[in-house]
């Protein structure tokens, strides 16, 4: 399995604090970058976008890392309106 990448770095090199706002690196990602993104995680968690959801609403994860994937794919949906 390939690890996921965000501007270089894999999820576990990422911090995982509060960063000093002088500190934050705003990353401009295209469509086709969330796309790739959005494939890779669901390839990570073994499973299609439509079973991930089933597993959130359920709060039955098959594993922890489906349970994080949840989290990054479902922060690129699209608010309501």
């Amino acid at each position: 399995m390939t690890a996921l990448m965000v501007a270089g770095r894999t999820l576990d090199e990422l911090p995982s604090y509060a960063a000093d706002p002088e500190e934050i690196e705003v990353i401009h990602l295209t469509d086709e970058d969330v796309s790739e993104f959005v494939s890779d995680a669901l390839a990570a968690a073994g499973c299609t976008r439509e079973e991930l959801e089933q597993q959130a609403e359920s709060g039955d994860f098959t594993s922890e890392l489906a349970r994080r994937m949840w989290f990054l794919v479902s922060s690129f949906d699209q608010p309501a309106r």
